[in-house]
């Protein structure tokens, strides 16, 4: 592993990441900044204040410190190949977020169950893909955990299986209509999350970063705001029983 170092916004950033020749880590170190800087800077526009994110294919945490040092925001952060939770966990710490972003090492999908991993290359392990059914890895839908609202933003990054982790976020997308942030690398995979969110009353707002990242807002804006605004404040910031329940599971 090696470590990148840079300020933004005035915040110093200490970002672990795999060593050479990993893509995410090389870009990192050119530009002295975020990786896919354009979709987080979407982010922080959209980000409605106290509201909590939601991280599927955190990686190594790049977008999750992000969240939670430049936005403030409460995250839970999901990632089932351990080499990058490991990485994902140390940059928590590296930042002082310990308490703001709750990492779980495990899939999302649209049901609960196993799955098996399929690492990436050398040079992009942030490519891992996860095939359900059967595996070492355990799978959870964002319904089955308990995820305290409001919900502002979700972010998925799951390398084609992007259409099962909304199909299983189904009654938190309906509860909290969040700001979604997809990567759907090719027509059919952009088609698929299409289908889905459509059925949640949802359309396409704009395209980010060099493989293909959409952002998906509900029509209904202001039932959502009325519903984050009558909550009553802000995510609470006690480890949440998603993360208990996952602590349970390994051990």
């Amino acid at each position: 592993m090696q470590k990148q170092i840079f300020a933004f916004m005035g915040r110093r950033v200490e970002l672990w990441t795999h060593p050479d020749p990993d893509h995410m880590a090389m870009v990192i170190r050119l530009n002295r900044t975020f990786y896919e800087l354009d979709v987080l800077m979407k982010c922080r526009e959209l980000y409605l204040p106290g509201t909590a994110i939601i991280d599927v294919g955190a990686n190594i945490g790049n977008h999750a410190v992000f969240f939670g040092a430049i936005l403030d925001a409460p995250v839970y952060a999901f990632e089932p190949y351990q080499p990058n939770h490991e990485l994902l966990e140390l940059n928590i710490a590296a930042n002082r977020l310990e308490g703001r972003v709750f990492p779980t090492c495990c899939a999302i999908g649209d049901a609960d169950g196993m799955a098996s991993l399929h690492p990436g290359p050398p040079d992009n392990l942030g490519i891992t893909r996860v095939s359900f059914g059967a595996g070492e890895v355990p799978v959870r839908s964002l319904d089955s955990l308990a995820i305290t609202g409001p919900i502002g933003l979700l972010k998925v990054d799951v390398e084609s299986a992007e259409a099962a982790v909304l199909r299983g976020a189904a009654k938190l997308i309906k509860a909290w209509l969040p700001d979604i942030v997809v990567e759907a690398g090719h027509s059919e995979a952009f088609n698929a999350v299409t289908r889905v969110l459509m059925g949640f009353g949802y359309v396409p707002r704009g395209r980010y970063a060099v493989t293909p990242t959409y952002l998906f807002s509900a029509i209904d804006q202001a039932r959502r705001l009325r519903r984050v605004v009558s909550d009553g404040g802000p995510a609470p910031l006690e480890t949440p029983a998603c993360v208990i329940a996952n602590r349970e599971l390994h051990h």
